[in-house]
C-alpha cells in the first residue's frame, strides 16, 4: 500500500496503521475488521421510503407553522 499511503497525511497514515494493527490482533484482514466494526450495532439499513415520508411530514408541519406565524 505504499502507493496509497504516500497521498495520506501523517494523521491518516497513523489511523490506518492503528486499524491494521487492531485487525491483525483480532486475526482478521483490515477490510473484514472494518466491516465487523461497522456492523456492531446490527441496525437495519435506512428505510429510505419511510425517511422520505417523515421529511415530507416535517416539511408540511414547518410550512404550516410559518403560515400560522404570519
Amino acid at each position: 500500500m505504499v502507493g496509497v499511503d504516500c497521498f495520506l497525511t501523517g494523521v491518516e497514515s497513523a489511523e490506518i496503521a492503528a486499524v491494521r494493527a487492531r485487525a491483525e490482533a483480532a486475526g482478521l484482514k483490515p477490510t473484514t475488521y472494518i466491516r465487523r466494526c461497522a456492523l456492531v450495532d446490527e441496525q437495519a439499513p435506512i428505510d429510505r421510503g419511510r425517511l422520505s415520508r417523515v421529511v415530507q411530514t416535517l416539511s408540511r408541519d414547518l410550512e404550516d407553522l410559518r403560515q400560522a406565524a404570519g
